[in-house]
């Protein structure tokens, strides 16, 4: 049992809490069934924000087009979470994204001059 104020032998000599790996880590270590040999992967390259909707808004215009703005970004919203090749992103963020895109603003009656 640790003492106040002193950190439990949990914690790596470096002070890293709840196991996560320093930055020099990063990579993945497999190890291979025979001879255990380490092997290292790359870390997946991420997209920007803004490559990674662009990709996404073209992929799926047709989809995104039939709902507003505002599903239209929820949706991408959702599938950066899940997606490896992207950073999360908030659904106001996306939506700033897809109007430069060019994404047609709604019809909302007769503007007058």
């Amino acid at each position: 049992m640790a003492k106040a104020g002193r950190k439990s032998k949990a914690f790596s000599a470096r002070g890293h809490a709840l196991g996560r790996p320093h930055a020099a880590a990063k990579a993945e270590r497999v190890f291979a069934a025979v001879g255990r040999a380490t092997v290292t992967r790359e870390p997946v390259r991420k997209l920007s924000g803004k490559a990674w909707v662009a990709r996404e808004y073209n992929n799926d215009r047709d989809t995104l087009l039939g709902m507003g703005i505002t599903r239209a970004s929820e949706k991408l919203s959702k599938k950066s979470q899940k997606a490896t090749d992207t950073k999360p992103m908030t659904p106001r963020y996306v939506e700033r994204l897809l109007r430069d895109l060019g994404y047609p603003r709604a019809f909302r009656g007769r503007r007058s001059i």
